[in-house]
């Protein structure tokens, strides 16, 4: 089963580097290509020269490209994407030149594959985890977004990292899995909440990847103290996320993508609880909904401790989908991107 599961990541790896874009070609494959070349250049504040000779109103607006913004200082601009993926396409344009930065993504999808099927295992069944690395790898939502350097699959990728380390069972895994989630808050930093489900995971499971336990959960000192390690190992990355802001935009809680106002709001609720279940039904099948019937089965199953991993795991994508729901909608169903890590 190993074997296949590595050859379905590197079947993503193939998919993304054959058929994935090598040019920055969008608003958002822009902004995170353009952000990877300040962080070499140690600058994310840009001059912007001719801001003081347009004569029309807001020109530090439509002076500044897609993927950017005025600064907080006159005359200036600055990126608006999370630089979690940027910074780590840096590093990769630093070893390999221009066109690695475009190797990330398909690495990373790679990555989420194999990581899939590691947290498969953590269930106790080769050929579910199996499945499971499969359904990814067919799924339209990631296929799509393997193809172009945004951050969908990065964010994904770490976040599935944090939670199969989560699941080792030892204070080290779960000072790792705390490492991972500050790469995935970097990356995307709205999902910072997804840390409440991956806490509580490291304390009520129980240590090691034992499956049959007591049905009560598994609640100690050891737990609390791997809980943590995680959190003092995620700190970073809020933490970056917002001294960067505040470098940026003139405050901790600020992003570039505006207030909070204008992206959250409980208006766009309804749009939402109507799109994202039809787009999921009409990419995924309602083979997805399974999912839904796992705690129950495990239960009677008799598998306390892994109906507990499900239990939380589900909980963790409907925290996803919480995060999103009174997002800013959207029209089509590539915007399931949002919900991958779920």
């Amino acid at each position: 089963m190993h074997r296949l599961a590595i050859a379905l990541a590197v079947v993503a790896a193939a998919l993304g580097l054959r058929f994935g874009t090598f040019v920055a070609s969008g608003s958002d494959s822009y902004g995170y290509v353009s952000q990877a070349d300040l962080w070499l250049k140690r600058t994310l504040i840009l001059e912007q020269p001719f801001n003081g000779d347009a004569p029309w109103r807001w020109a530090n607006w439509t002076l500044s490209p897609l993927g950017y913004r005025p600064g907080d200082r006159g005359g200036t601009m600055v990126p608006t994407y999370s630089p979690g993926l940027p910074m780590l396409m840096a590093v990769f344009k630093a070893a390999g030149g221009e066109r690695a930065v475009y190797v990330v993504v398909p690495l990373l999808g790679a990555l989420a594959v194999w990581l899939t099927f590691r947290l498969g295992l953590a269930f106790g069944d080769p050929q579910a985890a199996l499945l499971a690395a499969f359904a990814l790898l067919v799924s339209p939502a990631f296929l799509f977004q393997l193809m172009w350097p945004m951050s969908d699959v990065p964010v994904l990728a770490w976040w599935l990292l944090s939670v199969v380390l989560a699941t080792g069972g030892s204070r080290a895994h779960a000072g790792l899995s705390g490492f991972a989630a500050a790469a995935a808050i970097l990356t995307r930093p709205n999902l910072a909440p997804l840390v409440i489900p991956i806490a509580a995971a490291l304390v009520m499971l129980p240590p090691g990847r034992a499956t049959h336990a007591s049905p009560l959960p598994y609640v100690t000192r050891e737990g609390a103290w791997r809980a943590a390690f995680f959190v003092l190992a995620m700190l970073p990355g809020p933490v970056a996320v917002a001294l960067i802001n505040n470098h940026l935009y003139g405050s901790p809680l600020a992003s570039g993508y505006g207030s909070f106002s204008t992206i959250y709001a409980w208006r766009y609720a309804w749009a939402n609880v109507v799109n994202y279940p039809v787009w999921l039904l009409q990419t995924q099948t309602p083979f997805i909904l399974l999912a839904l019937a796992a705690p129950v089965l495990l239960r009677r199953a008799g598998l306390a401790a892994t109906r507990r991993l499900a239990v939380l795991g589900l909980a963790f994508s409907l925290v996803v989908l919480l995060l999103y729901l009174w997002y800013t909608p959207f029209d089509h169903w590539v915007y399931l991107r949002f919900l991958l890590p779920a």
